[in-house]
């Protein structure tokens, strides 16, 4: 068993639709279970499923209700269990990335079509179709189409008894789960229960086809010091209007050191590269030679330090 359970993207904005949908999948699961498996339990638990789930034949006669509720019952504990964690992996970028008021549509319209997709293999069927499959599905495939080849998951792979975590491209996995996906639809039997796996197909693309429609690159991953994060448009246009700002300084003594306090204005050291007028510095772009250049600088401010109990006694300002 292969099971993603983070990516390497910085988590600063709190997911509060992702964690709305796994409380309510929670809440479902629990009801869910108090119903109970066993022999003399089981006929309850099955008619909470004809009627939640996502029944072909009903919907083929206009019953639509099972298509959304569908989405929030599972069939066993490990069913809500792995569907959870691909949903709690997915959903700190996306989220971020998407907004709340896009995230949602992009959850519940993967979920709803996918259903219809599932149904349609044969609307003869009268096994309902159950779980959040097709929602993650749906947000799985808007992530590859937004992140796939800059991020990477944590992977954990299970074989019996033990577990292995190992890091993996987001994209690599994406191309073996998606090979998964089709050697079990085309190797099934539709017509008998099992996994859905037209469910999962037809939502990876779904959400691809959906992220485009939504997204309208508010926010983007960046990297920052080798780390990778979701800056806002807000963010990014502060960021370069401030990096675009010169810096002019004044020196108390003949201290060959750019003021220290150039890091809260660029985030980096400031060097002779980066002057543009005499006592005039503008901020470097590039964020790998920013971080190497305030490495430099910080060992600079220590050795200065050291060296003169009094500080720098410089005084600067911008324009």
């Amino acid at each position: 068993m292969l099971i993603p359970l983070s990516d390497n993207v910085d988590k600063e904005h709190l997911p509060i639709t992702g964690f709305a949908l796994i409380v309510l999948n929670a809440y479902v699961w629990i009801y869910t279970a108090r119903l109970g498996f066993d022999d003399h339990t089981m006929r309850t638990t099955v008619q909470f499923f004809n009627d939640w789930g996502c029944v072909p034949t009903d919907l083929s006669q206009g019953k639509v209700v099972g298509l959304f509720t569908s989405m929030f019952v599972h069939g066993g504990f490990m069913h809500f269990l792995g569907n959870m964690i691909f949903l709690w992996t997915l959903m700190w970028s996306l989220e971020a990335s998407l907004g709340w008021f896009r995230f949602a549509p992009l959850y519940i319209g993967s979920g709803l079509l996918s259903g219809v997709a599932q149904a349609s293999m044969d609307f003869s069927s009268e096994i309902p179709c159950i779980g959040a499959s097709g929602a993650i599905s749906g947000l799985f495939g808007a992530y590859l189409f937004k992140f796939g080849m800059a991020t990477k998951f944590k992977m954990l792979f299970f074989f019996i008894i033990r577990g292995f975590v190992f890091t993996m491209p987001a994209w690599l996995f994406g191309a073996f789960w998606l090979g998964m996906q089709y050697w079990g639809h085309f190797t099934s039997d539709p017509s008998e229960p099992g996994v859905g796996w037209m469910c999962h197909l037809s939502g990876f693309f779904i959400g691809m086809i959906l992220c485009w429609m939504l997204d309208e690159n508010d926010a983007q991953l960046i990297e920052r010091a080798g780390e990778l994060r979701i800056a806002t448009a807000k963010e990014r246009a502060a960021k370069e209007e401030l990096s675009s700002q010169p810096i002019q300084y004044n020196y108390a003594d003949d201290s060959e050191e750019v003021p220290e306090n150039a890091w809260v204005y660029c985030q980096s050291e400031l060097s002779d590269d980066d002057l543009i007028a005499p006592t005039l510095y503008r901020c470097p772009t590039d964020p790998a030679e920013a971080d190497f250049r305030f490495q430099r600088f910080v060992r600079s401010v220590n050795f200065l330090i050291a060296r003169n109990s009094q500080g720098f006694g410089q005084m600067w300002s911008t324009e």
